[in-house]
């Protein structure tokens, strides 16, 4: 009796890994399950790495890619591929292909630019729900790629690039 017990579980076991095998990390940004602790401790964790990352040396910077020391365990856990500074905004990226980004996106309420607004965002779904307590929103996202591999930004309208006018002089 004990060993059919003990080869039930195994079997149990083996097959559970087997539906599973071939699976890139991360969550399924399907019907996404995070749990309103999971999307509090994300948007939190987002900001401090965006904060570092912008107090960083720049000369160190690689560009808008958030470095994985910055990014938290909350982050860390999701098992991104990269994690990217977007105008104060953060873009987790979970899965790739060819021609898309599948992300979570973190918006920061100091940030001027108004997300999901522009022709990159093929998808922009807001997993925030009313009573969460995070200073900003979490959403689900699809980008689209340029050919280089990087996410799209030349599908900005020109409302969207926040430049100032000439009359307001450059921005820094």
């Amino acid at each position: 009796m004990k060993t059919l017990t003990t080869i039930t579980l195994v079997i149990g076991f083996a097959a559970s890994l087997l539906s599973h095998a071939g699976e890139p990390p991360g969550p399924s940004l399907e019907g996404s399950s995070l749990d309103r602790a999971k999307r509090e401790a994300i948007i939190a964790a987002a900001n401090q790495a965006v904060q570092k990352h912008m107090k960083g040396d720049q000369q160190e910077r690689k560009g808008t890619e958030i470095e994985k020391e910055f990014w938290g365990e909350a982050i860390a856990r999701l098992k991104p591929l990269r994690v990217r500074d977007d105008r104060v905004n953060v873009i987790i990226i979970l899965k790739e292909d060819e021609t898309t980004e599948e992300c979570l996106y973190v918006s920061n309420p100091i940030s001027s630019y108004s997300p999901g607004t522009d022709k990159r965002f093929l998808l922009f779904e807001k997993l925030t729900q009313p009573g969460d307590r995070a200073f900003g929103s979490i959403y689900r996202c699809k980008l689209r790629k340029t050919p280089d591999g990087a996410a799209d930004r030349s599908q900005l309208l020109p409302s969207e690039t926040n430049r100032t006018s000439s009359a307001a002089g450059p921005r820094r």
